[in-house]
C-alpha cells in the first residue's frame, strides 16, 4: 500500500506548487504574467489539480488507513475549521488593517471586501473540517462503496438548486453559506464540493482491494482520458464561457458539473501518471521536496498563505520575470519555514496539539 500512496504524495506535492503558483497570480494582480502562456498552462492544471485533488485524496486516505473512531475525527474536524479561521485573521484581516493604518491602502482598495467580512471567508481548511465530519459519520452508518459514488453523483445534480439558499436570518444565513453559499467569500461550499472526497472513499476503496493493481491504474487512467474531452467540451457550452484562460474561476465556489467532470477526469488521469513516474524514475531532489511538501501539507498551507498574505500587500509587478521570482521566494521560504516548525514543533507538542 505504501508505493500506492507514494503516487498520491506526488501529485500533492506537485498540487502545492500549483497552488502557491495561482495564489501568487490571483493576490498580485500581475498583467503581463496572468496573460502569458504559462499562466495559461498553470490555471488550466490548477483548476483540478490544487484543492480537489487535496480534498480527493482525504477521501482515498480515510477510506484505505486505520482511521480515528467518529469522535476523533470530529474533534480533528472542529479543530480544522477553527485553524481556517485563525488563518483568515493572520493572512488577511491583521495585515489589511495594518494596511489601512499606515496608508499603505485605503477602503476603496479592499472593496467590496471589509476587515470583518475577511473572516467570513470559506476556505479549503472549514471544508476539510466539515468533511472530516461527514465522511466519519457516513462511514460509521454506510458500508458500501457503490453508495458513496451514487451519493456523490447526486449530490453533483442536486446542488445547483441549493445554491444561495437563504433565510430572512441573517445569523443563520452565515452558517449556512458555507454549505451552499454562492458569494466572493465561499471558495469551497459544501454542497458540491462534498462530493471530491466522496469519490475519493470510493477511489480508494476500490484501490485497497483490486487483486490487480496494474488495470486499476489502467482503468483509472483510460476513464480520466473520456472524461477530460468531455468535460472541457462540455464548458466550452457554458453561456458564461469565455476562454479556458478563465476556467480555474468556474473550478471554485459553486463548481457547475461540467468543470467537475473536467477536474474528476484530470485527477483520474494524474493519479497513475505519478504512480507511473515514482515507479520509472529514481528519486530525487525533486520527488523528495514534492514528497515532503504533501507529508507536511497543513503546515505548508498555511505558511505559504501567510507569507502571501503579508507580502502582496505591497508588491506588484507586472513582468514574468518579477512575478517568476516571488514563486520562487514564497517556495523556498515556505519550505524552509515548514522544516524550522517541524523542529520547533517537538519541544512544545503538549501545547500544540492540531
Amino acid at each position: 500500500m505504501s508505493d500506492k500512496i507514494k503516487s498520491f504524495d506526488l501529485a500533492r506535492g506537485f498540487a502545492l506548487f500549483l497552488m502557491v503558483n495561482i495564489h501568487i497570480m490571483e493576490e498580485c494582480a500581475l498583467p503581463d504574467f496572468t496573460e502569458s502562456f504559462y499562466a495559461f498552462v498553470i490555471h488550466l492544471l490548477s483548476s483540478p489539480l490544487t484543492a480537489s485533488i487535496f480534498v480527493f485524496a482525504m477521501g482515498v486516505f480515510f477510506q484505505i488507513s486505520k482511521h480515528a473512531t467518529v469522535k476523533q475525527s470530529i474533534i480533528r474536524g472542529v479543530k480544522l475549521i477553527a485553524l481556517g479561521y485563525l488563518l483568515n485573521f493572520v493572512r488577511f484581516t491583521l495585515p489589511v488593517f495594518l494596511a489601512l493604518q499606515f496608508d499603505i491602502l485605503i477602503l476603496a482598495d479592499i472593496a467590496p471586501k471589509t476587515l470583518s467580512s475577511y473572516m467570513r471567508i470559506n476556505d479549503i481548511l472549514q471544508f476539510a473540517g466539515l468533511a472530516l465530519i461527514f465522511m466519519a459519520i457516513l462511514k460509521h452508518f454506510v458500508k458500501s462503496s457503490f453508495i458513496y459514488l451514487f451519493l456523490s453523483i447526486f449530490i453533483i445534480a442536486i446542488s445547483p438548486f441549493l445554491w444561495d439558499f437563504s433565510t430572512s436570518n441573517k445569523f443563520i444565513n452565515l452558517i449556512l453559506e458555507n454549505f451552499w453559499g454562492d458569494n466572493i467569500y465561499m471558495n469551497f461550499p459544501f454542497f458540491p464540493w462534498i462530493a471530491f472526497p466522496m469519490l475519493g472513499m470510493f477511489y480508494g476503496h476500490w484501490l485497497k482491494n483490486c487483486k490487480n493493481i496494474t488495470t486499476f491504474w489502467i482503468y483509472s487512467l483510460v476513464l480520466g482520458l473520456i472524461m477530460i474531452p468531455v468535460g472541457l467540451y462540455l464548458v466550452s457550452l457554458n453561456p458564461e464561457f469565455t476562454s479556458y484562460e478563465e476556467i480555474h474561476s468556474y473550478s471554485v465556489g459553486c463548481t457547475d458539473f461540467d468543470v467537475m467532470i473536467y477536474m474528476v477526469g484530470t485527477i483520474l488521469f494524474f493519479i497513475p501518471l505519478c504512480q507511473w513516474l515514482t515507479t520509472r524514475l529514481p528519486d530525487n531532489f525533486v520527488f523528495n521536496r514534492l514528497y515532503y511538501w504533501s507529508n507536511n501539507i497543513t503546515s505548508f498551507y498555511f505558511i505559504h498563505w501567510i507569507l502571501v498574505g503579508w507580502l502582496v500587500i505591497d508588491i506588484y509587478d507586472s513582468s514574468s520575470f518579477g512575478s517568476i521570482m516571488l514563486i520562487i521566494v514564497i517556495l523556498i521560504s515556505t519550505d524552509r519555514l515548514v522544516m524550522a516548525w517541524n523542529e520547533f514543533r517537538p519541544r512544545y507538542k503538549k501545547y500544540l496539539k492540531l
